[in-house]
């Protein structure tokens, strides 16, 4: 008995699932459409109708990952206050995802520093929206005074990240020797206390807060 024929929207899904599944268990390197179609039950054409190349298809399941795990960030991210706590929560959430993630988190960095410029681009861009998170919380406590003036925000979201990263290689060769909420305290202190303003820098918080609402209700 035949396959049921199921409607265009979940077919797709069905194979961007199988394909993830294939690339975490054999490898990216490894994978054909063959491999794919079997773990749908179907022929290749039928993935290939969907997916027209499998540079296509990676995209596909790394454009499905991100937009899952923005979501994630940005609707959690709003149920916390405070810059510090804001911090960690990013930090708790973003290397957990790569606990959890860490096969398919390899092959995106790996697409993202070898692929056609297209997808590369592709990439960077998903990559940029799911770390704005970091540029506007800095931002925001710039606006409140919990954090210096001087710090650049795009620069905190480089560090941050790219330590995060550095993890990743950890999680894949020894992956035993990490605790999610070590990492997310100790780089949370790391950050935010080199960030933080400080009251022996100058001026009280509060003043440079008040301040600031006043230059708002006059200018």
């Amino acid at each position: 008995m035949g396959r049921t024929r199921l409607p265009p929207e979940e077919r797709q899904r069905e194979i961007l699932n199988a394909a993830r599944k294939v690339f975490e268990t054999r490898g990216y390197e490894s994978w054909t459409v063959a491999d794919i179609a079997k773990e749908v039950g179907v022929v290749e054409g039928t993935v290939l109708h969907y997916f027209k190349s499998k540079n296509n298809l990676v995209a596909k399941v790394i454009e499905q990952f991100y937009a899952g795990i923005t979501e994630v960030m940005e609707q959690g991210v709003q149920r916390v206050t405070g810059v510090r706590e804001r911090l960690r929560f990013v930090i708790h959430t973003h290397t957990q995802l790569l606990f959890e993630n860490a096969a398919l988190c390899s092959l995106m960095l790996k697409e993202a520093r070898e692929a056609e410029r297209e997808l590369g681009i592709q990439i960077y861009e998903l990559s940029k929206r799911y770390t704005q998170v970091v540029t506007d919380i800095v931002n925001e406590g710039k606006k409140t005074s919990e954090i210096a003036d001087s710090v650049s925000s795009r620069m905190i979201r480089h560090v941050l990240f790219g330590a995060m990263e550095h993890y990743l290689w950890d999680l894949i060769f020894d992956r035993s020797s990490l605790d999610v909420n070590d990492i997310a305290d100790e780089l949370t202190d790391i950050v935010y206390f080199g960030i933080a303003y400080r009251a022996d820098s100058g001026t009280d918080p509060e003043i440079r807060r008040l301040v600031l609402q006043l230059r708002e209700l006059v200018g």
